[in-house]
């Protein structure tokens, strides 16, 4: 009787278990197949390329253009003033850009400041001089404030010493005339891209740097550069990074990594690493890098490509820390769905 009652009891025991293994499994089977919910993501236009990038994140930045590949080499560099909408007017933008130069002095010129004189071309282009330190950039400083779409750009360009101001303006003008503006950045065509702006002025390289930050995550931004004339390799990110470890761990400045080895930017071979720490008011804060490993000297459709997403620690301008707005797994997620969005933009060269 008693072994009956033990029979029962063991196997009463071994039944829950195992009802208690596959609730358990069941369970975990149904987390790990939760999908991670992203923030609203939009496919943007960087240069040449195209990504998905959470949709209210809004780009700042700027593009060189260069021409001539020796060391003679000149710039231009355009930035977006307006991305949309209608203000402020493209009047005001003038004269904000006017006004500026105004309120800087010069003593060294005729106006006592840094506006030499401007002019309009047409309802949509203004040319500006300005005066320009010597000893910083160069004799004067050419700038077009253009108008396409609902968009405004600023060109510049510098004219120095050994230049005729009216050849280096007529460039910046071509500049201008060549900027169209991007509806759908899927379908901007050739040229490189600059927020809402398609910029084909027949340069020969091109440098771009912009960033952005979330609206709803305050904490969250991201910065990318592309450089089409990068040569010569400096072994790539993770040797960088090996290289620094050695004086940031005795600074107590070493961040234990996530993950780090080889990534797939744009169908290219690159390289991650991706930390996260706490800072000095305990704070999650996480830095994340991604680059494109350079294989043979870069071009348009295959440039240097450096990627950063920061979320965490002390907001901009101001003196209030906070913890990291997605937890690891989030983060990851969202970073995964980026760097594998880039990709060449059809018909971009």
């Amino acid at each position: 009787m008693m072994n009956m009652r033990r029979r029962s009891l063991i196997a009463i025991i071994i039944g829950a278990a195992l009802a208690l293994a596959a609730w358990a499994f069941w369970r975990h089977e149904i987390i790990m197949d939760e999908k991670i919910i992203l923030p609203p993501m939009k496919t943007i236009c960087v240069g040449r390329h195209l990504m998905a990038l959470p949709s209210d994140l809004s780009l700042r930045g700027d593009v060189d253009l260069v021409y001539g590949l020796d060391k003679n080499f000149k710039t231009v560099k355009v930035e977006v003033l307006r991305e949309s909408g209608t203000t402020p007017t493209f009047d005001a933008l003038v004269a904000k850009k006017v006004g500026e130069l105004t309120a800087q002095s010069n003593e060294d010129v005729p106006s006592k400041n840094m506006l030499a004189g401007w002019r309009k071309i047409d309802e949509d282009t203004v040319l500006i001089r300005a005066n320009t330190d010597i000893s910083e950039r160069g004799f004067f400083t050419a700038l077009v404030v253009v108008q396409r779409g609902a968009a405004v750009g600023l060109v510049t360009a510098d004219i120095f010493d050994h230049d005729k101001p009216e050849d280096i303006e007529a460039k910046a003008l071509a500049v201008a005339k060549s900027i169209s503006f991007v509806s759908d950045p899927e379908k901007a065509g050739k040229g490189t891209c600059l927020g809402p702006l398609l910029i084909d002025a027949k340069q020969d390289g091109e440098w771009i740097s912009v960033s952005g930050r979330s609206a709803s995550h305050p904490d969250v931004d991201v910065d990318i550069y592309v450089n089409s004339l990068v040569a010569e390799s400096d072994g790539g990110l993770l040797k960088r990074v090996e290289e620094k470890s050695g004086p940031m761990a005795k600074m107590g400045m070493l961040f234990k990594p996530i993950r780090k080895g080889n990534v797939v930017i744009a169908g290219r071979p690159g390289e991650e690493f991706l930390e996260s720490d706490k800072d000095e008011q305990g704070k999650v804060f996480r830095l994340y890098n991604a680059e494109t490993l350079l294989t043979k000297p870069s071009t348009f459709s295959e440039p240097s490509f450096t990627f950063h997403l920061n979320m965490g620690g002390q907001l901009p301008d101001s003196d209030q820390y906070v913890d990291a707005s997605f937890d690891e797994a989030q983060s990851l997620a969202l970073w995964d769905s980026i760097i594998k969005s880039i990709r060449l933009r059809p018909g971009s060269i």
